[in-house]
């Protein structure tokens, strides 16, 4: 990793958890059946009409179109590599926590 690929990580993580609303929960005990994703889809629009979440200007729905366990994987298997960077390079972990501030 460099400085360069460790800020867009970690920006993109801060960004997202800060900014788009996963369809994923769990809760306790709670078992669901599983829907087609063409009917949850139908299901989210639905819901997302009346609610401010993931609904941009003009009020188009927004997807990111990748699961969002692929999303949660993502992050989670490029974690330690980004600590290891941050901590072997101290100058350059200033300098991706600042640009992390601007972008956020």
């Amino acid at each position: 990793l460099d400085k360069q690929s460790v800020g867009t990580i970690l920006s993109s993580g801060i960004f997202l958890t800060t900014r788009y609303r996963y369809r994923l929960a769990a809760r306790e005990g709670e078992v669901l059946k599983r829907v087609p994703e063409e009917e949850a889809d139908k299901a989210e629009w639905k819901k997302h009409q009346s609610d401010s979440g993931n609904v941009v200007a003009g009020g188009s729905y927004c997807r990111l179109l990748i699961p969002d366990t692929e999303i949660f994987s993502l992050f989670q298997n490029k974690r330690p590599d980004c600590v290891k960077w941050l901590e072997a390079h101290p100058d350059g972990a200033d300098e991706v926590f600042e640009t992390i501030v601007r972008i956020v």
